[in-house]
Parts: C-alpha cells; sequence; structure tokens
C-alpha cells in the first residue's frame, strides 16, 4: 500500500546512477580529513555565479533594492502584493446562534470567515501594484529620515507575512537601513533579548503584536524611540481600517518616551519632504540581520549582506524556472522572518511575479491555499507531510476495491519516476488529478522544500501527487538558505541536487560518528564557502568563530552541523546532524530523525519525539496523537457517539473536544487507545534497525487548539519547525525515567539524561 514502508532502495538508485552534475574544483589543495571541494558541473565548472542577470549586457543585480526595481520595469503596473481583504461579519443566517458560538475564533469557510456580529472577518484578494508599492516604500524610508532614522540603523519588524511587511523592507533598503526580523510568535522575552541585543531604535508591527511589543515595553523603551503600527496604506484597499492603535496604547508608550506612529502617516511625512534622496545599498551593506532561534540558548544575529542574499536567489532560475507575471500565483506563508521565504520571495520580485500572502494563521492554510490555487509553492517537509497522512488516511476508509486501485495507480506511477518516465496520463486523471484538486494544489508547477530533511518516499508522494516539479534544497541561515537544489526531472529522490553555482561544498570526517572522506562513498561534516556565507553573529565573536574558519588559501568556510554524502553522481545527500546523533549503551549509533520521519508516516502521529542516551540499549518516546484519526477509531469503537463529540474542526479544536481527547487517552478506554497507537507504529517501523525502534512511549494529551503539544510557545520547537531536543527532554524527564522503569532499565546515580 502507498502509505506502507517503502522496499525500494532509494540509496541504491542514487548509487548506480551516472549522470554526474558536479565536479571537484581546479587547482585546489586538499585539507587534511576533508574531501575535495565540489562545484556545480554546467554552470561553475569555470567559476562561480556573479548576481542575477539584469538582461542589460553582463549586468547583475546585487542588492535587494536592485531586485525589486528588476520588477517593477518589467511589470509596473502589474499586481504585486496581495491581502486578504478585512470585513465586519454579520452573522450567517443558515447557522443557529449556538452553532455560531461554538465555531473558533475566525474560523474560515469557503474563503471567508463566518461568526457573530462585529467580528473582524477576511474575504477576497485586493492587490497593491509595483508601482504603488515602489511610491509607498520610497515615502515610508523618506518618513523614517524625518524622525532622525540613518543609514546602517537597525529597524524591526514584527507581524506575520502581509504586504505591508514588504513595503516596510524595502523603505528600509531605499535609504539603507537594515531589517532586524522578529518571529511573530516568539514571547515577550525573546522580543526584548532582540530588540535590545540589535539596538532597534525602530519596530515596525501589527497591531496584534502590539500588546506583545508593549508587555515589556519598559525593558525595551532605552531602545526603541519609535514603534510603526501597520495601518490601512494604499488607502484602505486591504480594508484594515480598525489597525491603527488605540488612544491608550499612544499614551502608554509616550509615558515611557516611545512615540507610537501608523505606518500611513509616515509614509505621509515621507511623501512630504520628496526632496530627500535614495540612499540604496552598496551590494556588500547588511541587509538583514536575522535572529536564529537554534536548539539552545539564546538567539544568534546572523549578519546578512545583500549580496549573500542575491547571490543565492541569482543561483536559481536554472533550477526553478522563470515567473509568468500574469499566470503564475506565488502563495506566500512560510514566516519572511526566515531566510528561505525571504529568499524565493524576493527571486518572485525580481521577475515582476504576483504574491499572494496567506492570513498567517494555520487553521486557515487550506482554505487560503483552496482559494489561491498556488502556480508556485515552497513549504517545509512537516506541511507537506500532512499532505501525505491526510490522504493515505481517506483511502484507507474506502472500499477494498477502491484502495486497490488507488494502490495500484501509485505504485505504478512512483515505478514510472524511478524509471524516468512520464507519469500515466489515464492514472493521473482518474486518481491525483482529483486529490490535487480538493486540496487547492491542482495547478501547481513548482514546489520547493527546504529548513529540514525531506524523506525520499515524502519527494516521491509529493511528485505523483502533484505532477509537478518537487526541488528538495538544503541550506541554512548563515548560508543565505539555498546551498543544493535537486535537478529537475531528475529520476531520483533522496539527494540535494549538486552546488548551487554560487558556492563551494566539501565534507569534513567525523570519526566519533564514523563518517569518513576517505572511504569509496564521501561522508562527514558539511563545509560551504561562497559569496551566500554570512559575516559572522551580530555582537557574538566566539559563536562567529565556531561557524567559521579560513584554510590554507585564505577561503572561508562555514561549518553547517549538518552530515553529509557525496553520492558517485555529484549529488548531496544529508543522512544525519551532527548534534542528533544518539549513541546507546551498547556502542549504536541512532539517528533520532530518521527514527522520527519513519514514525511520522502512521497517520495516528501528528508529533513525536524520540530518546536515547548512552546510558540505556533502547529508545523511548513521546507521541501527540492526530486529532481525526482518533475521532474515526472513537466512533467507529462506540467510545464517542457523533452526536454528543463533534469531528475536529480543521480550522481549531474546541475546548470540548480537547478535553474529550484528554478523556478517551487517559479514562477506561486508556489501554485500548494505547495499543491502537502502537500498532499503528509498529505498521511502519520495518526500515528501521532493532535497536532504533522505540520500545515504549508516552501519549502526550496536552494539545493546542492546532493538535500540537510541541510548541513555540512552550520553547520545544523552533519557528523552522525543528524540535528543541534539550527543553524536550527537561520537559519530559520524569516521564522518560519511568518509561526506562518499565522497561527494566532503572535510572542509576550518575547518569547524564539531557
Amino acid at each position: 500500500m502507498g502509505n506502507s514502508p517503502s522496499t525500494y532502495d532509494y540509496d541504491g538508485a542514487l548509487a548506480a546512477d551516472k549522470d554526474i552534475l558536479s565536479v571537484e574544483v581546479p587547482e585546489t589543495t586538499q585539507e587534511e580529513g576533508t574531501s575535495v571541494p565540489r562545484r556545480c558541473l554546467w554552470a561553475a565548472k569555470n567559476g562561480l555565479t556573479k548576481g542575477y542577470p539584469t538582461g542589460e549586457g553582463d549586468n547583475f543585480a546585487v542588492t535587494l533594492w536592485e531586485f525589486f526595481q528588476l520588477g517593477l520595469k518589467k511589470n509596473p503596473t502589474g499586481e504585486f502584493l496581495g491581502n486578504r481583504s478585512y470585513t465586519v461579519a454579520t452573522a450567517a443566517p443558515e447557522r443557529t446562534e449556538e452553532e455560531v458560538k461554538r465555531l473558533p475564533k475566525n474560523y474560515s469557510f469557503s474563503g471567508y470567515n463566518e461568526r457573530k456580529n462585529g467580528t473582524v472577518l477576511r474575504g477576497d484578494y485586493a492587490f497593491a501594484t509595483y508601482e504603488e508599492v515602489n511610491a509607498a516604500a520610497v515615502n515610508f524610508g523618506r518618513g523614517l529620515i524625518s524622525l532622525g532614522v540613518k543609514a546602517l540603523d537597525n529597524c524591526g519588524i514584527f507581524a506575520v507575512n502581509r504586504a505591508e511587511w514588504v513595503v516596510a523592507s524595502l523603505g528600509f533598503y531605499s535609504q539603507n537601513f537594515r531589517t532586524v526580523s522578529l518571529y511573530a510568535t516568539l514571547g515577550p522575552n525573546a522580543i526584548e533579548y532582540i530588540v535590545n541585543h540589535a539596538e532597534t531604535s525602530v519596530v515596525v508591527v501589527s497591531k496584534e503584536n502590539l500588546p506583545t511589543l508593549m508587555k515589556n515595553l519598559d525593558k525595551i523603551a532605552g531602545t526603541v524611540k519609535h514603534i510603526i503600527v501597520m495601518d490601512a496604506i494604499f488607502g484602505g484597499r486591504f480594508g484594515n481600517t480598525l489597525d491603527a492603535p488605540l488612544a491608550a496604547q499612544v499614551v502608554a508608550c509616550s509615558e515611557l518616551n516611545v512615540r507610537l506612529h501608523t505606518m500611513s502617516s509616515i509614509i505621509d511625512a515621507g511623501a512630504a519632504t520628496p526632496d530627500v534622496a535614495l540612499n540604496p545599498p552598496a551590494k556588500d551593506d547588511l541587509a538583514f540581520i536575522m535572529y536564529t532561534s537554534g536548539t539552545t540558548g539564546v538567539p544568534k544575529g546572523a549578519m546578512l549582506s545583500h549580496f549573500n542574499i542575491t547571490s543565492t536567489i541569482g543561483a536559481l532560475p536554472p533550477f526553478l524556472g522563470k515567473i509568468d507575471t500574469m499566470t503564475d500565483h506565488y502563495f506566500s506563508y512560510l514566516p519572511l522572518a526566515h531566510i528561505f521565504e525571504t529568499v524565493v520571495q524576493c527571486y518572485i520580485w525580481a521577475e515582476g511575479g504576483r504574491v499572494y500572502f496567506s492570513q498567517g494563521d494555520n487553521r486557515f492554510l487550506l482554505d487560503d491555499i483552496q482559494t489561491v490555487r498556488p502556480t508556485f509553492l515552497p513549504g517545509v517537509p512537516r506541511v507537506f507531510l500532512k499532505f501525505y497522512q491526510s490522504i493515505w488516511d481517506t483511502v484507507s476508509k474506502y472500499g477494498c476495491v477502491k484502495q486497490w486501485f488507488i494502490n495500484k495507480a501509485f505504485n505504478y506511477q512512483c515505478g514510472q519516476l524511478r524509471e524516468g518516465k512520464p507519469l500515466d496520463a489515464g492514472y493521473d486523471k482518474k486518481v491525483f488529478a482529483v486529490m490535487r484538486e480538493k486540496i487547492g494544489i491542482d495547478r501547481v508547477k513548482v514546489l520547493i522544500t527546504g529548513a529540514s530533511p525531506c524523506p525520499p518516499y515524502l519527494a516521491e508522494f509529493m511528485r505523483v501527487l502533484t505532477n509537478a516539479w518537487f526541488a528538495l534544497g538544503y541550506g541554512m541561515t548563515e548560508a543565505s538558505a539555498g546551498t543544493s537544489v535537486s535537478v529537475q526531472h531528475h529520476r531520483h529522490v533522496g539527494d540535494c541536487g549538486p552546488p548551487l553555482p554560487n558556492g563551494e561544498i566539501k565534507l569534513a570526517d567525523i570519526p566519533d560518528m564514523n563518517y569518513s572522506t576517505k572511504n569509496a562513498v564521501q561522508t562527514g561534516e558539511i563545509l560551504l564557502s561562497g559569496p551566500n556565507v554570512f559575516q559572522g553573529y551580530y555582537k557574538n565573536e566566539e559563536a562567529t568563530a565556531d561557524a567559521l574558519y579560513q584554510d590554507a588559501q585564505g577561503k572561508t568556510w562555514l561549518r553547517t552541523g549538518d552530515v553529509g554524502r557525496w553520492n558517485p553522481n555529484g549529488s548531496l545527500s544529508i543522512i544525519d546532524r551532527k548534534k542528533n546523533m544518539i549513541k546507546l549503551a551498547q556502542g549504536e549509533y541512532v539517528a533520532v530523525e530518521k527514527v522520527e520521519d519513519t514514525y511520522s508516516k502512521a497517520a495516528c502521529v501528528n508529533q513525536i519525539w524520540s530518546y536515547g542516551n548512552s546510558y540505556k540499549p533502547m529508545m523511548v518516546g513521546v507521541v501527540v496523537p492526530n486529532a481525526i484519526p482518533t475521532y474515526d477509531y472513537a466512533i467507529s469503537k462506540g467510545y464517542w457517539k457523533a452526536a454528543e463529540i463533534r469531528s475536529p474542526n480543521p480550522a481549531g479544536l474546541t475546548p470540548e473536544f480537547i478535553q474529550a481527547f484528554k478523556d478517551l487517552y487517559s479514562g477506561p478506554h486508556k489501554e485500548d487507545m494505547y495499543n491502537w497507537v502502537a500498532e499503528q507504529l509498529k505498521a511502519v517501523e520495518s526500515p528501521l534497525l532493532g535497536f532504533e525502534k522505540i520500545k515504549k512511549f508516552y501519549i502526550e494529551t496536552d494539545i493546542t487548539d492546532v493538535n500540537t503539544a510541541f510548541t513555540e510557545e512552550n520553547d520545544t520547537m523552533t519557528p523552522t519547525m525543528k524540535k528543541k531536543r534539550k527543553p524536550l527532554a527537561e520537559k519530559y524527564i520524569n516521564i522518560i525515567k519511568k518509561l526506562y522503569t518499565d522497561l527494566n532499565e532503572k535510572p542509576m546515580d550518575g547518569e547524564v539524561w539531557y
């Protein structure tokens, strides 16, 4: 079946591929303990790319401001930035008052939200053109000059993705200010740290995030002089006339000598000073101080120059193709505060493309996708895993004949991909076209994933589902997002392609983990070099020294902490994380991400965390069950009655459902529910070796309304959806010890647990 563990040897197929994608860098002196650096074969054999071609001779765009100007020139009157407009709701007549009360806040339905009278809702998309955005950005930059902001000053943005985010950042670049990204989901302590550490005198903030910023206003007032609230720019076209700050908020700021403005007032002030000249950045000026939460410690501010970022974007066209300004829809929902979304979206800018912003609430993500029907869709593997789980869970409920046909179609299409042949049009039309139309991805031409490793089975599934190019990228904030991307029409999965033509990659031995560049198949820590490598961490020389070093030839290299493998065809595969390898008591090493990726195939799993240490011979874990399969199973067993427990709403779980969920897993049916989860985990664990399998697990039912227990808010997840393993161990330490005790491995004095 499609959702069963695949027996296909993805690594073996890569090992047999002889279509060479990268070459060793000529005239390079090999360092002891490293492989020879490699470059992209067809695009960088004789040197690295210089930037993004402007189309005028040998000229290249090398700053983000120049990128935007390219798009402005190509498509001046074309639609650029689209927000879903705000409206004030009236009660939906087809729902009773009791039904309306049960709906979660901002519940989304058929493109609109509905609730009781007076609630602010979101409707159709409204757009601003390239010319309009340019005028607003230029005037915003001039308005900031009137406040005393100077070139090279650090200016913060604290909001979810929206048109005003881009206008603010472009306004910064028009006067060579630096953007400091503040995560919209970080708590007050992290915001306080970043604002003070980066010395941001100006913060542009959405109204919904203003209370978070003001909560510790007394602790940042010595740094922040101006707070600017995103309100109704572009003549209120987005309908957000309610975004102006409250009078009480203005007073509270003024009492601490902080001035509270609206974005429209700053733009108006800039329009009143047209003689203020533009002061765009040079390529080596900083564009971002982009804070990465990491998995431990305080955030670190990665200093990224304009050319760091634009060199990456300039390397993308051969891998992703051109944007059609008339028909392509780019959907923006991954945070602009992170480098992955920034790089991909700036590529759209340069091509004069159209950007649709999500509502910024993951409960409504599917509704947004169905409304936009994007042609260009980025995503992290966890987003695409949701598609995988949802579809196969739905298929499992069909009759035997329909299940057989769908699995036959899926397996046939996988075979076609593996042989480098086109997908069967009949199977695609009868099965997969129907699936993708229901999700809203029926018009997708290009998908790209990054931020964390994507399992080969998931990449293959997405290629079959979408019948589109599904690109796997590898990179990190410190390398301006992309360092390698899989090659279009390449028939194999499980690799991240060759190096992008703006950089070089080599591997370094890791003796303790038995990774070596001396073997026939080279493995080791991934090291990166090129114009995409960052300038270091802001005011953190120690961390910078740990991350960067110079070789004997004076070339700077970035230590990534990721473990890679050079495949015979010159592509790179990510096989491990240097810090996420556990050595068990018997000396066996376990890659925890491999364990979690394997178990995540089970439809009953929404989140999973695996744990092991050097004092115990086996793995244990924590599982957060998926609400929808849980509901279906409980109904089928008669534990719940549909008339009493409503089906989980994709827009958000109600408090009543969450309580019933907890009671189900802790009440009289606790043992059966545990066994139900255990059976599904066992059904997908065959790819794991015996010592890699989770021997006992704890079921976590303390969930949010979006069915998560590991969150940024409780410090167990990073904003890029990576698990923070030390905080998780600290959170579950007593549970972990009990699991081992139940396995006759009682904790002993002197053992280290995290």
